[in-house]
């Protein structure tokens, strides 16, 4: 029997990532207790999250309905990305975006709350596999914040 040099590491990564799936149930990011690892990221509104955040999430003069509206049109365009659930009661979108080259996926929600005259957002993105992200998830939910901001 001839090896092909590549194929076992092919049929290991087919296998591996056939078992990628995301955790689509419902999770009030409000609540949430991080890992402690250095592959996850959050940004919240002061006060709002039990967990420490990385960042301040942004406020926004719109009622949760028609920012969750927003969230999902701006961010299922993005390379990668697929809008995996959606929680009504939550006002939260989870979606999956997958790495360019091994296609791993990160699980990032993102969750509208009434706040004041208008709501605010939680984003939080996780790396689903491995202990040291790079920085990955944190520099997501800094662009993605962004672009949701700028609209």
């Amino acid at each position: 029997m001839t090896r092909r040099p590549g194929t076992l590491a092919a049929l290991l990564s087919a296998v591996v990532l056939a078992g990628c799936r995301a955790d689509t149930v419902p999770l009030d990011l409000r609540t949430i207790a991080r890992s402690g690892k250095p592959n996850d990221a959050l940004a919240c509104p002061p006060g709002l999250c039990r967990a420490a955040a990385d960042r301040d999430g942004p406020f926004f003069e719109l009622p949760v309905d028609q920012l969750s509206a927003r969230v999902a049109a701006i961010l299922s365009g993005r390379p990668r990305t697929e809008l995996v659930a959606e929680d009504r009661d939550l006002h939260q979108l989870v979606f999956v975006q997958r790495s360019a080259v091994f296609g791993f996926p990160d699980t990032v929600r993102v969750q509208a709350v009434a706040s004041g005259s208008g709501s605010a957002l939680i984003v939080y993105s996780r790396s689903n596999y491995g202990h040291w992200d790079f920085g990955v998830n944190r520099a997501r939910v800094e662009r993605w914040l962004r672009m949701l901001v700028a609209g």
